[in-house]
């Protein structure tokens, strides 16, 4: 395994060559190991120093699209996967481990059994502490009366990220107006797929960057140290790989409760996870790029909202909760940090798109600031609490960017792809 796992590697850093944009992210990884869950990771959104303002600049405006914070799991696959085991212990094809994984899962059943895709603890915990954050690294913002408006997902998990993180603004700031919201007219802001959406969605779908995923592991092997035969058990209505991705799924989810339990150890090491998680993170590129302008009017609400505000002439907050999918989409279509960027190949891809940067809890946020008479107002973007790049546009100093260049970007540029879309 270990030798497998260098050779992907030294291959995937030749092919890389001296133009990825993140070509430590094996060291990364070895580094935070959790990261290897992908969405599943809980990030404490722990972070450094920002970047001081340009001389006379002060921010007055932030935007925000975040994803759901720490959950139980999102569908029944703890049942399910029992459900498996559970027909080949009957069949006697159950191996030792297997009974013993099995016991352990049944811990969890009952306690999960009617909060399935509901946050947990940790999940509240996550948005008080990006309003913290939010709070500490621009008080100039809330310290001038702004307006904080949140809007959320019609899902349970996206309306209690919303209540956490608000409260918290409202504890620390209550004179100010903080106001939530959950309604339809406002889908478009925060789930424009939902089969509900009122205003339908038009943007089709673009060609997929690449024609296949890694295939670096034998998934009947992994499945077979669970049950004998699993081809005889997983027949074609579930399938070897479908299981072992769920068990993927929960073993990485268990990090987003409280349970005393471990699945870790299905995994013959670290870089056996790490594998895994290489298909794992390009299928889920291919994807979501080829249906990434559907979710245009996301993108299209951060400038609108925006422009809004400056507008008025009162500083303003507007919080957006939703989900994984959408947060992941916006990041392609504005190529936040190289986030949309098609290598050359799929080998290549790792090292511009990471899937772990859409974590429980993750969150895109733009921040608008004013400058002494005449000067242009400036935007910098930041990535679940750490400043990140634009490469589509010039920098104006450091992490900081013309605003106007940003809104022309996403309504010019993006909106004409999303467009072009439309059969």
């Amino acid at each position: 395994m270990r030798k497998l796992l260098s050779t992907t590697i030294a291959l995937l850093l030749v092919a890389a060559g001296l133009f990825a944009q993140n070509y430590r992210v094996f060291e990364d990884l070895k580094a935070v190991p959790e990261k290897t869950s992908s969405y599943d990771w809980v990030q404490d959104f722990s972070h450094g120093p920002l970047t001081p303002s340009p001389e006379g600049y002060t921010p007055f405006y932030i935007g925000m699209y975040a994803r759901h914070g720490a959950r139980y799991a999102w569908d029944d696959i703890y049942v399910r996967i029992d459900s498996v085991l559970t027909v080949a212990d009957a069949a006697g094809l159950l191996t030792d481990y297997g009974r013993d994984f099995k016991a352990r899962l049944e811990t969890i059943i009952p306690p999960t059994r009617n909060i399935i895709g509901k946050l947990t603890r940790k999940g509240w915990e996550q948005h008080r502490i990006i309003a913290d954050n939010l709070m500490e690294e621009f008080p100039e913002v809330f310290d001038a009366g702004a307006h904080v408006r949140a809007i959320s997902s019609p899902v349970y998990r996206c309306v209690m990220s919303m209540a956490s993180c608000c409260l918290e603004i409202a504890r620390r700031h209550p004179e100010l107006d903080v106001y939530e919201d959950m309604n339809w007219n406002t889908i478009p802001e925060v789930n424009p797929t939902n089969r509900r959406n009122p205003f339908p969605v038009p943007y089709g779908r673009v060609e997929a960057p690449f024609d296949h995923t890694h295939k670096n592991l034998d998934f009947s092997v992994l499945a077979a140290r669970l049950i004998s035969e699993p081809e005889s058990i997983l027949n074609e209505n579930y399938g070897v790989y479908r299981f072992v991705d769920d068990i993927y799924t929960m073993s990485s989810g268990i990090a987003s409760t409280d349970f005393e339990v471990s699945f870790e150890d299905f995994w013959a090491s670290p870089d056996e996870k790490m594998l895994f998680w290489l298909q794992q993170n390009s299928s889920s590129f291919n994807h979501a790029y080829q249906t990434q302008y559907r979710y245009y009017s996301v993108a299209k609400s951060l400038v609108d909202r925006a422009d809004a505000c400056i507008a008025s002439g009162v500083p303003g907050v507007d919080l957006r909760f939703g989900h994984d999918n959408v947060l992941q989409r916006v990041l392609m279509q504005l190529n936040v940090g190289g986030f949309g960027h098609v290598a050359d190949s799929v080998e290549e891809q790792v090292f511009w798109y990471q899937n772990y940067k859409i974590c429980m809890g993750a969150h895109l946020v733009t921040v608008l600031y004013r400058g002494p008479e005449g000067s242009p107002l400036l935007l910098k973007v930041l990535l679940n609490d750490e400043e990140t790049t634009l490469p589509d546009l010039t920098p104006v100093d450091g992490p900081y960017y013309c605003w106007d260049d940003f809104r022309s970007f996403v309504l010019d540029t993006v909106g004409a792809r999303a467009a072009a879309t439309i059969q």
